[in-house]
């Protein structure tokens, strides 16, 4: 093998000269592999960015590596919803799979370690939220198996099984509803109201746009799936969504010179709402419930709402019923 360049600028380590070129020569699978860089006649600082450029595409070693190159090129076909929350288990500085199993290198985590962690996630009654994260850790190694990354097999695939995940049985009351949004400013009753009549996701109504509607029905594309819904308008959903878009153009008028949002519902300045500034008005009003179970609500008064059939549709429906105050 060609020596290392022995002059007083040192070339780094596995970095070798032939035939003009330079190559590095890492060891993989016990074999020794020439990649090429650049000619020596470029000089050093062209050697240096091609370096620069190999040790970013490096593969990684490291559980913690593994999952950042994940959230920084694994998207490929995934909804939005299930990627950002596959973004915040691999990057998020509180994330706890990476506190627990970053340092591990790829070929030492095991499937029992795997199984320990899910086990210690369901002692900390966190049993869902450790199924989500083994679930991207388990994409993660996939991903680079694919891209030719990683050689090591999946370890969340031999895991035995996930934590078991149990449909609430918590059911709010119609008066519960009732009181909160009576004690909410009116852009907020709006979106609320129609959270309910719609079963919608707070997400998706979030972006509902004016276009999205007509003189028939909101048209809604989920970000979860990316599916489409529709739903007909009936004389009470018609009238909040009246207000919330009279709410947008009288607060267009007085704070934003006149400028109307697209979007249907918007906040105490015409722009529009977003789940925090929603949080912040309801904490304000004392909510004592997940606005999750509006959702959960809406599909126990009117079975069907939500478009899910059979065991789906169980997570959403709860046992006793009683009649919706609209």
């Amino acid at each position: 093998m060609p020596s290392p360049n022995k002059s007083d600028n040192p070339l780094p380590k596995l970095i070798y000269v032939k035939s003009g070129r330079y190559y590095f020569v890492p060891r993989l699978d016990g074999k020794k592999k020439w990649i090429p860089l650049t000619q020596v006649d470029e000089g050093r600082p062209a050697l240096d960015a091609a370096l620069l450029s190999l040790n970013a595409k490096a593969h990684p070693r490291t559980v913690a590596q593994l999952l950042a190159r994940f959230a920084a090129e694994g998207k490929e076909e995934r909804a939005d919803s299930t990627w950002d929350a596959y973004v915040i288990v691999c990057t998020s500085p509180g994330s706890k799979l990476l506190r627990a199993l970053g340092h591990f290198f790829l070929e030492n985590l095991t499937s029992d370690t795997c199984a320990q962690y899910l086990q210690l996630r369901k002692k900390e009654k966190r049993g869902p939220s450790g199924n989500r994260e083994m679930s991207t850790l388990s994409s993660a190694f996939d991903w680079a198996r694919r891209e030719g990354l990683c050689s090591v097999a999946n370890p969340c695939r031999l895991k035995g099984r996930r934590n078991r995940e149990k449909p609430s049985k918590y059911r709010i009351e119609h008066q519960t509803l009732s009181t909160l949004v009576d004690s909410v400013k009116p852009y907020i009753q709006n979106f609320l109201c129609v959270l309910y009549l719609t079963g919608f996701r707070m997400g998706d109504l979030f972006e509902l746009k004016r276009e999205n509607l007509n003189e028939k029905w909101i048209r809604i594309v989920e970000r979860k799936n990316n599916v489409e819904h529709y739903k007909d308008y009936s004389k009470v959903l018609s009238g909040f969504l009246n207000l919330a878009i009279e709410h947008a153009n009288l607060m267009a008028d007085k704070y934003n010179d006149g400028e109307v949002s697209e979007y249907v519902f918007t906040n105490r300045y015409g722009r529009p709402l977003t789940y925090d500034g929603l949080r912040a008005a309801i904490k304000i009003a004392g909510n004592p419930f997940p606005l999750r179970q509006i959702r959960a609500l809406a599909e126990s008064d009117s079975p069907g709402t939500l478009g899910h059939y059979g065991q789906m549709r169980s997570v959403y429906t709860r046992t006793v019923r009683t009649k919706p105050v609209k």
